[in-house]
């Protein structure tokens, strides 16, 4: 079997003025809503994109847990890559 999509969850900034939060240096994203639009191939606030158009991914640190999933606010962790992160805190 070959992927050749994948399913997307998209983002924007919250404050498109101010990407950067004052407090913690990182990037406060919310969930981008949008309807279904068969056209652009959006449903919710996912989208699907050809593995070719994926250059890489990125770290996320979810701010609260407790709030449901199509509501999560989340910062961008502009300090370390998935890599990195494995290296510091995976166990083997």
């Amino acid at each position: 079997m070959m992927y050749t999509s994948t399913l997307v969850d998209v983002y924007k900034p919250k404050n498109a003025s101010d990407l950067t939060d004052d407090v913690y240096g990182m990037t406060h994203i919310v969930p981008y809503k949008s309807k279904f639009n068969s056209q652009s191939r959006t449903i919710s606030s996912r989208r699907i994109y050809l593995l070719t158009h994926v250059q890489n991914s990125v770290y996320v640190v979810l701010i609260d847990e407790t709030t449901p999933l199509q509501d999560r606010e989340m910062y961008i962790n502009n300090t370390t890559d998935f890599e990195t992160y494995n290296k510091l805190y995976n166990p083997d």
